[in-house]
């Protein structure tokens, strides 16, 4: 027997796979114009130093460790920042940093900042794009869910 890590998988349930085939289905004719026509948008976690996740080396049996053997450590963690951003079949949108944590109302300002000032860079118009943001709950709360309603956002679900 040999040990091995256990792999990250998202656990689907059979709702998240009746959703995934609906999309599919639904958008399985789209043209390479119509898929132009979104902006798609996320999160992410940029770190300092190294990676959250486990590293792993070879070394030979009976081998001594070495300095590539060993992952340096800082105090602290060396730092890490959250990044929000978009981007277009046109290039890049702005970007912004998120201090601490995400919330709806922040996302809220986010969309009216970056998203907003992005189209307008790539002089595309509101009615002619769809925004694709994932299904993370506070994307999905009231209020980014109102303010897209209220400016006429169609949202890639």
């Amino acid at each position: 027997m040999k040990a091995i890590v256990k792999q990250k998988k998202p656990r689907l349930s059979v709702k998240h796979r009746k959703a995934r085939l609906a999309f599919a289905l639904e958008h399985q004719t789209w043209t390479v114009e119509q898929w132009k026509q979104v902006v798609w948008s996320d999160e992410t976690k940029i770190n300092r130093l190294g990676s959250d996740g486990k590293e792993y080396v070879w070394i030979r049996h009976g081998q001594e460790r070495n300095s590539q053997h060993y992952k340096g450590t800082t105090k602290f963690g060396g730092g890490s920042l959250i990044l929000w951003g978009c981007m277009t079949a046109e290039g890049v949108g702005f970007a912004t940093r998120i201090d601490g944590g995400l919330d709806a109302e922040l996302y809220v300002g986010i969309l009216e900042d970056e998203l907003v000032r992005s189209l307008v860079y790539y002089g595309l118009e509101i009615e002619n794009i769809v925004f694709q943001q994932d299904n993370d709950p506070k994307h999905l709360s009231k209020k980014p869910q109102n303010w897209l309603k209220k400016n006429k956002f169609k949202v890639l679900e």
